[in-house]
């Protein structure tokens, strides 16, 4: 195993993606993430607005 292999992801600086980010666990998690020094992208519904304020925000596609 390589050096900080196997420890507690919460641990700070790394980049993570969170899909779902405007509903009920991903509104705790970015906070959570983004207090810990991690880089937070959040994928959201159109239309559902800014998921958390410092976190970068995607809008998901709608194929229609």
């Amino acid at each position: 195993m390589r050096e900080g292999e196997g420890k507690n992801f919460i641990g700070g600086g790394r980049r993570i993606v969170i899909t779902g980010a405007s509903g009920f666990i991903g509104s705790h998690l970015v906070p959570a993430l983004l207090l810990s020094g991690h880089e937070v992208a959040c994928v959201v519904e159109p239309g559902l607005g800014n998921a958390v304020p410092g976190a970068q925000v995607f809008e998901a596609l709608r194929k229609e």
